[in-house]
């Protein structure tokens, strides 16, 4: 039987890694948007930045960042949330405008943008699935090489998280890999781009609501996605486990009502 809850000292330590690189005031955010018609990433020097840690309870620990441009009053906040028995971390995106006149454009806001690197030869494999169109073929599981120069992009279709394809990703090097999920209840494009070298950069975002929304005058927040990414095994050990969870009786359901005969 598979022990749902192993996780090894060298996951362990990738996950400690990953959480300091990108969740901490001056480290690689892993995402992106822009902001006045200039990417967020020239300006972010300029705003702002809080920080803190706090214990969830014995297995989560808390991230927050807070951005807040001392021009336009927008505020940012990143809430990123890392799991201790297993090599996952979770993040939103929470957008707020704090003053009292409209700000400048918020647009391509990517809640997921990371980079990713693999040092040995190979490329990237990204495993995903089909999602429910009511075909024959729904949830058909599709390998897509990736290899340099490749640029990808998968999308759904009718502003349905799952009307075409499925918002899970297992992308694959050639000795390790991370699993990305997307929490989404609507349109979303994601976007897998090879460099000529080794580096692949991964970014997903929704149908932009925002891009007008933050003009508002305050009171005024909005959110983004909720993205997760973990180690491949570990992901699927903590899906497994949670489906070996007993399951309550199905409720009773009255029978059918056929009014032009019997069923």
């Amino acid at each position: 039987m598979l022990d749902t809850n192993t996780m090894t000292q060298a996951e362990k330590a990738t996950r400690s890694e990953w959480v300091a690189r990108h969740f901490a005031p001056a480290g690689e955010a892993p995402f992106s948007f822009d902001y006045g018609g200039k990417p967020w990433a020239d300006m972010r020097p300029s705003w702002h930045v809080e920080h803190y840690t706090r214990a969830v309870d014995d297995q989560r620990l808390e991230h927050m960042l807070t951005y807040r441009d001392p021009t336009t009053a927008l505020e940012l906040r990143c809430v990123a949330v890392e799991y201790l028995d297993f090599p996952i971390v979770e993040w939103t995106l929470y957008f707020k405008n704090a003053g009292a006149s409209a700000t400048p454009i918020l647009a391509d806001i990517q809640a997921l943008d990371i980079r990713l690197r693999h040092p040995a030869k190979g490329g990237f494999r990204l495993h995903h699935h089909v999602g429910s169109p009511c075909k024959p073929y729904d949830y058909m599981p599709i390998e897509t090489a990736l290899q340099p120069k490749a640029d990808v992009t998968i999308t759904t279709s009718g502003g349905r998280p799952s009307n075409s394809d499925f918002p899970y990703f297992n992308l694959a090097g050639p000795d390790q890999g991370v699993i990305l999920v997307i929490g989404w209840p609507g349109q979303w494009a994601a976007r897998f781009t090879h460099d000529e070298g080794d580096g692949l950069r991964a970014r997903w975002h929704g149908a932009d609501a925002l891009q007008t929304a933050a003009r508002r005058a305050s009171p005024l927040a909005a959110h983004r996605p909720a993205i997760l990414a973990g180690g491949a095994l570990a992901l699927a050990k903590r899906l497994q486990a949670l489906d070996a969870r007993p399951q309550p009786p199905p409720a009773r359901r009255p029978a059918p009502f056929a009014p032009f005969g019997r069923m």
